[in-house]
């Protein structure tokens, strides 16, 4: 009968000691590499490999990660933040479905400027099948400007060239006011877009004021506030597994996205708001929000892209494409909006 006893194993290279001072460095210096703790060791009087490094922070519940790239606060923005989320935080959620939220946004209808990798032979780096068809100029890169509230999606529209703000209000004048009356706002509703210049420059807020409409004060820097971010991803989700070729792909999918997708996501703000314990040394980057789980490394050299190389097919279809993209929703019933009174008169939406 054979019993298996257990194994005690290779003794660990690393002492006790040795580890803590590691784990200390890495604590404090969350960028530091693992030849900085292997010159550490070595200065300590002890030889390790980075493998062996790996393997001891691993053991210790560390692992390599790709560092999030979030907007760099100053502590004006902090305080802007956390007013922000204080203010709202007890906010019911009738409030938030009567807010229209705008935002702009890049897509990549074919994925020309991705890295990706294939799988090949030493010799067949331009088989075709191996490679990615260029163009100058930016490729298949596309700008939209576009808005959703609790009640669905409203317009999506194309920015040709570069946007000032005269080009900014003549967006607002042609989608938003349609866009509302399309969701069946009603009286009372929000308007959020960020502090962009274009946003906030004299002439766009005489204009808003004109139309009367309410703006909601916007903290800076503060882009993962905005539901919307949540909505373009789903978009761009979407896109991306019809593989498209036009922008025509843009307002059937934008337009497919179900209503209560776009609830739901207004729905959690709440939830986004809450406060959360942030140590002081990580509040100059991302306070009282919640962190999301961090992304190794490797990930970012596996790419899997969801798009496939089509060739010679390139942006032919683009120009002959409209610029306008116009979504009208289901009739959704028109709820009694009793927090924010702010009239539009019937003169103040364009026919």
């Amino acid at each position: 009968m054979t019993v298996n006893h257990p194994r005690s194993g290779a003794p660990c290279k690393i002492s006790p000691r040795g580890a803590s001072m590691i784990m200390r460095k890495v604590r404090d210096q969350p960028r530091t590499t693992r030849q900085d703790l292997v010159n550490d060791l070595k200065r300590a009087g002890t030889t390790v490999s980075k493998k062996t490094i790996s393997n001891t922070l691993r053991r210790h519940g560390l692992k390599s990660c790709s560092a999030r790239k979030v907007p760099l606060l100053k502590p004006v923005h902090v305080q802007a933040r956390l007013k922000f989320a204080n203010d709202h935080l007890d906010d019911p959620e009738e409030e938030w479905e009567k807010v229209m939220w705008s935002d702009e946004t890049k897509i990549e209808l074919f994925g020309l400027n991705s890295t990706r990798r294939v799988w090949r032979k030493k010799k067949d780096e331009y088989n075709p099948k191996n490679i990615i068809p260029t163009m100058k100029h930016g490729g298949g890169n596309i700008i939209l400007w576009g808005c959703f509230s609790a009640k669905g999606t409203g317009r999506l529209h194309r920015i040709e060239g570069r946007m000032d703000g005269a080009m900014y209000r003549e967006i607002l004048a042609n989608n938003l006011l349609p866009s509302v009356r399309a969701l069946k706002m009603g009286r009372g509703w929000v308007f959020q877009h960020d502090n962009d210049p274009k946003h906030t420059a004299r002439a766009t807020k005489e204009w808003l004021h004109k139309k009367h409409l309410k703006v909601l004060e916007w903290p800076s820097q503060s882009p993962d506030l905005n539901p919307i971010e949540n909505l373009w991803m789903e978009l761009k989700v979407r896109i991306a597994q019809r593989q498209p070729r036009n922008l025509k792909v843009c307002m059937e999918e934008w337009a497919k996205i179900p209503a209560a997708v776009c609830a739901n996501l207004v729905k959690d703000l709440h939830q986004l708001y809450l406060p959360e314990e942030v140590p002081p040394e990580q509040q100059q980057w991302s306070p009282s929000l919640k962190q999301e789980d961090p992304e190794p490394t490797q990930i970012k050299e596996e790419h899997e892209e969801l798009w496939t190389s089509q060739g010679r097919e390139q942006l032919k279809e683009l120009e002959s494409d409209t610029k306008e993209f116009i979504f009208t929703p289901a009739s959704v019933e028109n709820q009694d909006f009793k927090l924010l009174s702010v009239p539009v008169s019937a003169e103040d939406v364009p026919p």
